[in-house]
């Protein structure tokens, strides 16, 4: 388990602007994972803007993603959102998070806080929320 401090640490996003075009994606990929137990996987995830396309979950087996393991497809609410999913693969498979852009560049699809522990996501309560971004402002 990945435990952070408020006010530390990083998020990740997918970048929509030129040039960058309908339907690109960009994957993060895990590291292999050679267990073969359910595992929990928990994450962060923040999807706003007009143009806001799909955030995939997959888990890749033998250099194949298959059918996402879990999926939102656009915007949400300006604000960060838990998710968790059960996995379980076979020995060797990575964890894959894509992103896809939309139709323009306003939107993006960010991600935080991500971790996999071991057992079932049923009963296990969620991370606590991300702290806010820092931002700069000057009086």
């Amino acid at each position: 388990m990945v435990l952070l401090l408020p006010g530390s640490g990083y998020y990740i996003f997918i970048e929509t602007s030129l040039p960058r075009h309908v339907n690109d994606t960009a994957r993060l990929i895990s590291q292999p994972i050679n267990k073969n137990a359910t595992m929990c996987l928990n994450f962060w995830y923040h999807m706003y803007g007009t143009h806001i396309r799909t955030l995939n979950v997959y888990l890749k087996s033998q250099g194949s993603l298959g059918t996402p393991v879990w999926s939102r497809t656009g915007t949400r609410s300006n604000q960060w959102y838990s998710a968790s999913v059960d996995v379980q693969g076979s020995a060797g498979y990575q964890i894959v998070f894509e992103g896809v852009r939309g139709t323009s560049y306003r939107g993006d699809i960010a991600l935080d806080d991500i971790t996999v522990s071991m057992g079932s996501c049923s009963g296990m309560a969620p991370p606590p929320p991300p702290p806010p971004p820092h931002s700069s402002s000057s009086s």
